[in-house]
């Protein structure tokens, strides 16, 4: 094979998979956030279907994007891990673990029990417990229940 074909390849291989990696900036699978008594707070269906308290609840895009049922822009993910709400205001940043930077030192983290503090003495459970999903089930989170505050009791349960 000649160099320049070779070099050709190689090059529609890394456009490729950097298109890929643009695309897709959340996981889209069947997932269920629920309260650590095990109440059904939100769950999502693989179309990116989101339900909230059985009601519908909007529609995420692998690109990151949410929309209402009617379509519109309730917020998206920016390539850098900025959530922003459908004004442009950031929300939190999200990191490719699926952590939150909360900002003013506050970062949130998923323990191995898919655990993560929502504030207020309460804490959230991802159903299943998939590393790979945390960052999409992190962005439903930040947009439907607030930036979530840290407090001791949620930690405790954390280093569980």
């Amino acid at each position: 094979m000649n160099i320049w074909r070779r070099q050709g390849i190689l090059l529609a291989a890394a456009l490729l998979f950097s298109c890929a990696g643009f695309a897709q900036r959340v996981t889209l699978r069947a997932l269920s956030i629920r309260s650590t008594d095990g109440t059904p707070v939100l769950s999502m269906a693989e179309n990116g279907s989101v339900t909230l308290n059985g009601e519908p609840g909007g529609v995420l895009g692998k690109d990151g994007v949410l929309q209402s049922p009617e379509g519109e822009l309730m917020s998206k993910l920016e390539k850098n891990g900025r959530l922003l709400d459908a004004e442009g205001n950031e929300l939190i940043r999200l990191l490719p673990d699926g952590s939150m930077d909360a900002g003013e030192g506050r970062l949130l983290k998923w323990n191995s029990k898919g655990i993560i503090s929502a504030g207020e003495g309460m804490a959230l459970r991802l159903l299943p417990n998939d590393q790979q999903l945390y960052k999409t089930a992190a962005l439903l989170i930040a947009f439907y229940f607030g930036i979530p505050e840290p407090d001791e009791s949620a930690d405790e349960r954390n280093e569980e």
